[in-house]
């Protein structure tokens, strides 16, 4: 039984413009195509600034992984640049993963106020 993913979207504007993935409940094998097609989309249609909140997210299996991951590649075609992704809030565990895997490498990872987080972009 597929568990409820709430996805949301909005637009925020510091020095750059940011659209801003909220995501609440469980992220898991039964729902992240949900995540991925509206991360994918939002990126087709030329978002260039992307932030992902997760601070509304209870659990992310490997499959959210690999969807941050394809969200990355499509936003970074071979020689793109100027295009950012980020997540805020991530639980801790989460947070740990993501350094443990290497995305920190290449993905922002950011607590706290969502305004605050947009104006790093």
């Amino acid at each position: 039984m597929s568990k409820r993913l709430e996805i949301s979207v909005s637009r925020m504007e510091a020095g750059a413009p940011v659209t801003v993935l909220h995501v609440k409940g469980q992220i898991d094998a039964s729902n992240v195509a949900d995540l991925e097609t509206r991360a994918l989309d939002l990126v087709k249609s030329g978002t260039g600034n992307m932030l992902i909140d997760l601070g509304g997210v209870t659990f992310m299996s490997s499959a959210g992984f690999r969807t941050i991951h394809r969200v990355y590649q499509a936003m970074h075609p071979a020689g793109a640049k100027g295009q950012h992704l980020k997540l805020l809030d991530p639980s801790d565990e989460v947070k740990r993963l993501v350094k443990t895997l290497g995305f920190d490498k290449f993905v922002g990872v950011l607590s706290g106020d969502l305004r605050k987080a947009v104006e790093t972009f």
